[in-house]
């Protein structure tokens, strides 16, 4: 686990502007909490890396395997008994889908979940980080505000050049999706299907 420290000289801002002292003060809680959040989203990124997906053992999927067969048997005496070559793609599917719900109301997470929990914290920390540089500077613009933390600011710059790229491509998947990127130009929905369809439209747009 990573904890990374932060020690608070004080208590309080001491100033003979309370706004001044207030504002700023306000700034620095929130540097703060988006500090926290992004040391948390990392370890809990890499707590959800370190597991290893569930693969079910040969006994999990003879049980698997059995239990299907009886939901199976149980829906094809819904349908009388004797079900017709017409109905088994119904009857395989609903079997799917009262075994995978039954899963589900036993506490076990659809492959999906597991798969996507890493993304999920990295997103977090990515937004925490880029909401932590954003608080920064903010700060680092202010009256009064030591030089340092415009030097600071600039230092988070380069540790994460790439930050405002990356955080960009997450916010715009849908972009991303139809191959869009900084600087190119969006087009409807419609129109890319077209260019899809005719090369030579997406050429000369």
């Amino acid at each position: 686990m990573y904890v990374f420290e932060i020690v608070t000289p004080g208590t309080w801002l001491e100033s003979e502007d309370r706004d001044w002292s207030w504002k700023i003060g306000n700034l620095l809680q929130s540097l703060k909490s988006q500090y926290f959040e992004a040391n948390f989203a990392l370890n809990l990124f890499t707590e959800a890396r370190s597991v290893c997906p569930s693969v079910a053992d040969r006994e999990n999927w003879e049980r698997d395997a059995q239990r299907r067969s009886e939901i199976r048997r149980e829906i094809e005496q819904e349908y009388g008994g004797f079900p017709g070559h017409e109905q088994w793609d119904e009857i395989n599917f609903k079997t799917e889908v009262r075994f995978k719900r039954e899963k589900w109301s036993n506490g076990f997470q659809p492959r999906e979940f597991e798969h996507n929990l890493p993304f999920i914290y990295a997103r977090a920390f990515l937004y925490a980080i880029d909401s932590f540089d954003k608080f920064l500077g903010v700060l680092s613009r202010e009256d009064g505000v030591p030089e340092i933390v415009a030097e600071l600011h600039g230092q988070v710059g380069e540790a994460f050049p790439d930050l405002r790229g990356v955080r960009n491509s997450a916010q715009h998947l849908e972009d991303r999706s139809r191959g869009l990127g900084a600087g190119r130009n969006p087009k409807p929905l419609d129109c890319y299907r077209q260019c899809k369809n005719d090369p030579l439209t997406a050429i000369e747009n």
